[in-house]
């Protein structure tokens, strides 16, 4: 049930999660109730929680940048990433037990080699990372996971410890930008529907001699691009021969949002990513942790 970016904001309060809560919580069919948002406000986020309280039904929730301490109390399971959260609910729809486990902390270690590979065939010089996102969710996922792994992080959004771009057209260092952003879109499709606005802006930044990697998600689905990676594949392989020309290597990592039912194909996208030279992660969240990995 997609309830919108500001449902809940102050001003709404949350009225269209409120309601689905209690649509989920009669619905004989469902077994799990999973709540994802960006942060919501404190007052929608303890109403929101007093209402959790009172469920049957196990609940799992991903508040972007939320207290998980809060989440705790109010008899919920409180997720660190989508992909978490995810697990989660399959876990308890299965009646499996729930581990008491650092997910991140695991796939930092199960990602150092990978991690390890990459590094070992940069250049000295070579030190940033720059992500371009199609939305905001998984940009602010990853300014959480990065903010604890990498020195000086910026993004166009205010959002986490991460310092804000003085201009969302031009990066510092570490940066992170949501291309869905008005900014961008003003006029235009956004970047779900056509991936090619990011054409210009992977140019850019790989071919700043500084950069590292370069990190982006492509997401699949109905009402999105019915071929995402054939809007950018070429732009791929201009940035990887372009490196290469420079003497230099490039990692470029990159997440698909979607399932083996989209329309688009999710092994055929993945396919055509990797065949452009692509480090294709099982998930945004890791897609960001290894990036973060490979400039530490």
């Amino acid at each position: 049930i997609g309830t919108g970016g500001r449902d809940l904001s102050a001003e709404v309060g949350g009225i269209t999660m409120s309601q689905g809560i209690r649509y989920l919580e009669g619905d004989e069919r469902t077994k799990v109730i999973v709540l994802v948002s960006k942060p919501p406000a404190p007052a929608t986020a303890e109403k929101i929680f007093a209402q959790v309280r009172e469920l049957t039904k196990p609940v799992v929730i991903f508040f972007l940048g939320g207290d998980q301490r809060q989440i705790r109390e109010a008899g919920a399971y409180a997720a660190a990433t989508l992909e978490e959260a995810a697990l989660l609910a399959l876990k308890l729809a299965r009646g499996e037990r729930i581990p008491a486990e650092n997910l991140v902390q695991r796939w930092k270690a199960e990602l150092a080699p990978v991690a390890a590979a990459e590094r070992a065939r940069l250049s000295p010089g070579q030190k940033y990372v720059r992500g371009l996102f199609c939305g905001g969710t998984h940009n602010e996922e990853a300014i959480l996971l990065l903010q604890e792994m990498v020195p000086e992080l910026y993004a166009n959004v205010s959002f986490g410890k991460c310092r804000k771009l003085s201009s969302p057209h031009a990066s510092r260092k570490n940066t992170l930008v949501d291309m869905g952003d008005e900014e961008f879109t003003r006029g235009k499709p956004h970047p779900v529907i056509d991936p090619s606005i990011l054409k210009d802006r992977l140019l850019k930044e790989g071919s700043d001699p500084e950069v590292a990697v370069i990190l982006f998600d492509l997401l699949l689905g109905y009402g999105a691009h019915p071929d995402p990676a054939a809007t950018i594949e070429e732009t791929l392989a201009a940035l990887r021969r372009k490196a290469e020309e420079e003497g230099r290597y490039l990692s470029i990592v990159a997440s698909l949002c979607g399932s083996t039912r989209d329309p688009q194909g999710f092994a055929d996208q993945k396919r055509r990513l990797e065949a452009r030279g692509v480090r294709v992660l099982p998930s945004s969240a890791r897609a960001a942790i290894v990036s973060g990995l490979i400039i530490s």
